[in-house]
């Protein structure tokens, strides 16, 4: 297999595949993000020696694991790295990591602002205009869905048997209501 193919197959992989390393060093790989502390080098190939893999396949895995936000902050906050065990080493984090993880926190960061961006830049955009359009002879009717309240349905249903519209939102809820629990109170 191409080393592109196997880093591929790992980043795909990872995710399970930290959960494996989870399960055999819990304390090198906490499920919270405030016990994560830096992994001594060499890491990658106590992977290989313990589970067989690639060594382009454990670096890969490892590097979705040091590009986790939380690791990146225990990069910049402790001085002393953790074998695979938990135990406290003697290897140091240098500058050139610290680096690395400012510059992986400030990409992060910058992702998440585009995304938000994108988001409101959606939110702002005009709906369309509904534009009355007759059904071409050719085409074939098409089955009306609907939800809401009865009302909602039957304004929707007048609207389309007149041929005004052919499809219309009459209420859209917000992405934070369609998730939060009905309470019966």
């Amino acid at each position: 297999m191409s080393k592109k193919a196997e880093q591929k197959r790992a980043y795909q992989e990872a995710t399970a595949q930290l959960q494996v390393l989870r399960a055999r060093w819990p304390n090198a790989f906490p499920a919270k993000g405030h016990l994560v502390r830096p992994l001594v080098g060499g890491a990658a190939q106590a992977l290989v020696e313990e589970f067989g893999w690639s060594a382009i396949y454990a670096r890969a895995v490892l590097r979705v694991w040091k590009l986790k936000p939380a690791y990146c902050e225990a990069v910049l906050h402790y001085t002393t790295r953790i074998s695979l065990d938990g135990s406290p080493s003697d290897e140091q984090v240098d500058e050139k990591a610290r680096r690395m993880a400012t510059q992986a926190l400030a990409e992060i960061a910058a992702r998440r602002i585009r995304k938000a961006e994108a988001a409101a830049a959606k939110a702002r955009a005009p709906a369309p205009e509904t534009i009355p359009a007759a059904p071409a002879e050719s085409e074939k009717p098409r089955k009306l869905v609907l939800s809401g309240s009865a009302a909602m349905q039957a304004a929707l249903k007048r609207r389309v048997a007149s041929g005004t519209v052919t499809t219309e939102i009459l209420k859209a809820v917000p992405a934070a209501a369609q998730r939060r629990p009905i309470s019966d109170a």
